[in-house]
């Protein structure tokens, strides 16, 4: 895997798109993480996400956010599990989710060269691939019966 630095699943050019005026509000940094408003104003009242007031509204560079993402102080808040945890929560081998993380496949968040996922994206992701799959298969359905 890379450094360190490096956040895979929330890259600073995904924030970058994500927030095109460079900086989050609130509700934007409580949407993307999946925690509650009062977590994101705990983290600014004590200075663990940066940020900077316009009116009555808190600005979070980019680059703050993306530091925040990248450091230990946000995954103490947030429900995650381990590569291990993953496998069996997909009843798979744990080279199967190495696979899938290393094509970017799936959702993670890579610190320290350890790779966790936070339960929440994996929930979802989990959902959204068995609905595409059933889609799929439903669609496949349908060509064998509109050939008999």
């Amino acid at each position: 895997m890379e450094s360190d630095e490096t956040n895979p699943g929330y890259s600073k050019e995904m924030l970058a798109k994500k927030f095109p005026k460079g900086y989050a509000t609130v509700v934007q940094v409580e949407h993307l993480l999946r925690v509650s408003k009062l977590t994101v104003y705990r983290w600014i009242k004590n200075k663990i996400l940066l940020s900077n007031k316009a009116g009555k509204q808190y600005r979070i560079d980019i680059e703050d956010l993306y530091d925040f993402i990248c450091s230990t102080k946000f995954l103490g808040d947030v429900d995650y599990m381990s590569t291990e945890d993953m496998a069996i929560f997909l009843e798979v081998s744990v080279e199967d989710v190495k696979t899938l993380t290393d094509k970017r496949l799936m959702p993670f968040v890579f610190r320290k060269d350890t790779v966790m996922f936070l339960k929440e994206d994996v929930e979802e992701w989990k959902a959204t691939l068995l609905r595409n799959i059933i889609k799929d298969l439903l669609m496949k359905a349908s060509e064998i019966s509109a050939k008999s």
